[in-house]
């Protein structure tokens, strides 16, 4: 099967993750279009899902296409060193481009 690419989210969405205050972490992005593309029946190719991602208010990815990177193949997106806030939480936000943002799987590791 695809394991963790079987399931997806797809909106316009935000996850807030309760962390320790300012400490850092690894932030890895999970991706894999599973409707536009020649692996999903031809319908749409790149430049059918544009989408930005922001962590606290920092643009990590912006106009990220999936199908454009990595055609029907998942795609991984790792950021370093990222701060959490004051407050202790990692706010991912989702914003749409073209069509509706997308993901498989989000994982955030301490770094300290």
């Amino acid at each position: 099967g695809l394991g963790i690419y079987e399931s997806n989210r797809i909106g316009r969405f935000r996850y807030t993750i309760p962390v320790v205050p300012l400490a850092h972490y690894r932030l890895s992005l999970y991706f894999r279009e599973p409707w536009f593309g020649k692996e999903n029946g031809g319908n749409g190719g790149p430049g059918s899902r544009i989408f930005d991602v922001a962590c606290n208010g920092v643009l990590l990815l912006q106009n990220f296409d999936i199908l454009a990177e990595g055609d029907s193949k998942p795609i991984v997106k790792t950021f370093d060193h990222l701060q959490a806030s004051a407050d202790g939480k990692v706010e991912i936000n989702f914003l749409p481009v073209v069509n509706y943002p997308l993901i498989n799987a989000i994982e955030l590791i301490p770094e300290d």
